[in-house]
């Protein structure tokens, strides 16, 4: 029984990680400007992005809202990658989202 508790425990801290830093990841992203400011923390914070599931594609598509246009294009190209190499989409909180 303890194997198991230690497992859910583990996958539970897991899942709060990676909210926090796909969180995190795209307030970094957002916060990239003119003349290379926040670009390196941008180019990290990306690899970090372009990893995630499709599922956190419209949290993607969202945060574009208000984001500048260089920061819209880091986006977009995290949604482009994760789409790229996934084999299930979210297709109806996407279809929601363009709705």
């Amino acid at each position: 029984m303890k194997p198991l508790a230690v497992g859910l425990l583990a996958s539970q801290f897991f899942f709060v990680v990676h909210a926090a830093s796909i969180s995190d990841s795209i307030e970094t992203i957002r916060s990239v400007s003119t003349e290379g400011k926040g670009n390196a923390a941008a180019a990290k914070a990306w690899k970090v992005l372009s990893k995630a599931d499709a599922s956190i594609l419209p949290q993607i598509l969202a945060s574009m809202k208000g984001a500048s246009p260089l920061a819209a294009n880091w986006l977009r190209a995290g949604v482009d990658t994760i789409a790229s190499r996934s084999k299930n989409l979210p297709e109806k909180e996407l279809l929601s989202f363009i709705a």
